[in-house]
Parts: C-alpha cells; structure tokens; sequence
C-alpha cells in the first residue's frame, strides 16, 4: 500500500508539472507517454514471434510517437516546418516500409506483425496527436484545457470506482471486465457531469456546451476505453500492460482511457467551435 501511494503522488507530481510546465514540458511528457504506450502494446502483441522482438518493439515506438512529432512539425512549433505533400509523405512512407521490411525479417505471421505496427500507430499515435491539438487552441498552449480533459478523467474513473463499490449490483460488462457494474457506470457518468459544470463556472478554457459535452464523451468513452485495454491484456494473457508504476501497472493501464477517449472529444470541440 505504501508502495502504491508513493507511485501515485510521483505520477501526479510529474503529470502537473509536465502539463503546468509550458508547451515544451507538456509536448516531451506525452512523447514519453505516447512511446511508454506503444512500447508496452508491441510487447504484448509481439511475444508469440520471437524474430527480432526488440527491434520490433522500437518500430512499434517509432509510430507511437510519429503522429504527435509530425503535428509539431506541421504546426510550426519547432525548427523545421513541413506541410502538403511531403507531411503526407512523411505519415505514410514509414507504413509502406514496414511492409517492404516484412520481406527480410522473417516473421513467423508477417502481415499480423504489420497489423501490430499499424495498431501502434492509429491506437495510441494519432490520439496523442490529436491531444497536442486540443492543447494548442490558435496556436497557443492551454494547460487548462489538458487539465480538464485530464481532471474530468479522473472523475469519471474515480466515482465510477466509489459508486459500485457501494451501490454496484448488477454486471454492466462481465465477459471483460467482472467488477464493473451498471450503477458505478452510471454514478461516474453523473459525477463528471456535475463536476464539469461545477469547473465551467471556475474555469473558462472551455465553454459552458463546451464544458457538458467533453464530460459526457469523457464519461462514455473514458469507460469503454478501459474495457478496450481490459479485453487486449485477456487476449494475451497478462495482468498489467507493464510495471513502470509499482502498484499501478503501466502506461498502457494508466492512460487507456485517455486514448480512446481524447478523438472523440476532439470531434466534439471541433463541432462545437464557433
């Protein structure tokens, strides 16, 4: 137990100052956490071929952190700025080399390996990216607007947790996930959407619309997002995504909700933009 509070004050603390930081501690944090993502996923996906399982691990990284570096890139935060077609040609290259490369790395089911590159790559990639996007409204950094996202999260998983512990009854997805149940389910969907109510009169990043629906795609996908990763590690037989939080698993574990969530909350703030 101790073991655990301590990982969870580090990672909170870590987590605040990378998103408090400014645009470059928020933009290396989620580097880390986007390749820590697809580093745990190819591990787990790729322990039946042993053919080069680290170098195939570092490839599956690469295209976990590909999508959030070539939005930096395009967006004219850093010292090389590409657009058109070559940030065409830089997105989908590196996907058609993977395949040309399948031909010499002698994997026993070479197109599944593929697969697993391609799900580094849209399931943790691009949602990282898309979350750089939601921090950097009109080209300039909201902490605030990453805190939301993240606090609301929180919420969400942290209600959820509370109310079926005290209320839970009936299985809301026991072919995955035993312990969650209909009444937690739906005591986190009501908790963040107070709780985002209560943020839009205290903070302003978001309008009040703004503010209900982000809760509402949080609370619906943050939960599905964690059955997601719940049904990957039943496919391959593990516990934990990884170890990098003692007491908590890994990143895979911490941020799952966070992946499938965020494009959906990017649908909706562009819906809602005026």
């Amino acid at each position: 137990m101790k073991e655990r509070a301590i990982s969870a004050i580090l990672f909170t603390t870590i987590m605040l100052a990378g998103v408090f930081g400014g645009a470059w501690p928020f933009t290396l944090l989620f580097l880390l956490v986007a390749g820590g993502c697809a580093w745990e996923l190819l591990k787990m996906l790729s322990e039946d071929d042993t053919n080069h399982p680290f170098g195939r691990r570092l490839v599956g990284t690469f295209l976990g952190v590909w999508p959030l570096l070539l939005y930096l890139l395009h967006s004219k935060r850093s010292f090389i700025t590409i657009d058109g077609p070559l940030l065409w040609a830089l997105f989908l290259l590196p996907i058609f080399m993977l395949l040309l490369a399948e031909l010499f790395l002698q994997a026993v089911k070479p197109f599944q390996q593929v697969g697993n590159y391609l799900l580094a790559l849209i399931y943790v990639g691009i949602p990282f990216a898309l979350l750089a996007d939601i921090a950097f409204p009109d080209q300039h950094y909201s902490a605030w607007r990453v805190f939301g996202l993240l606090l609301l999260n929180w919420m969400n998983d942290t209600f959820a947790y509370l109310t079926g512990f005290f209320f839970g009854k009936t299985p809301f997805f026991p072919r995955i996930s035993p312990k969650k149940t209909w009444e937690g389910t739906v005591g986190g969907i009501l908790f963040t959407f107070l709780f985002a109510w209560a943020l839009s009169n205290w903070i302003n990043c978001y309008s009040v619309p703004q503010w209900l629906a982000v809760a509402t795609v949080v609370a619906i996908f943050g939960t599905l997002g964690d059955l997601v990763e719940s049904m990957l590690k039943r496919s391959v037989g593990v516990k934990d995504s990884g170890a990098i939080l003692p007491g908590h698993g890994g990143f895979l574990d911490r941020f799952d909700s966070l992946i499938v969530l965020t494009p959906f909350v990017w649908l909706i703030l562009q819906l809602l933009n005026p």
